[in-house]
């Protein structure tokens, strides 16, 4: 993968194991753990630390537990999924301009 090579992904992507437990597939394994990371968005490649905290789950609820800290995938097939942020789309693209009209629509170049 491209931005590997170019070290590009440092984006963010934290996912709960209380998320994961929906999945009935989830055994608290790593192997599965990190399947099921990877479908959520998290570059399984890279490190992924686990923090115990409270957190937000992905559907919004307040938990405590095991939190998984990684980085973004930044593949086409995330990309085009509708799940990746913003930070990641910009981040998977070559036109380095595409990043500044972005934040000039969203308000946030100066």
């Amino acid at each position: 993968m491209k931005y590997k090579k170019q070290n590009r992904n440092s984006i963010s992507r934290n996912i709960g194991e209380y998320d994961l437990y929906l999945f009935k597939e989830y055994d608290g394994s790593l192997a599965v753990r990190n399947q099921l990371l990877y479908k959520l968005g998290v570059d399984t490649s890279f490190p992924v630390e686990i923090l115990v905290c409270n957190y937000r789950s992905l559907t919004g609820k307040a938990v405590e537990g095991n939190l998984f800290l990684g980085c973004e995938r930044l593949d086409k097939e995330w990309i085009k999924s509708g799940a990746a942020s913003t930070e990641a789309f910009l981040a998977s693209s070559n036109d380095p301009t595409l990043a500044k009209e972005v934040a000039a629509m969203n308000g946030e170049w100066k």
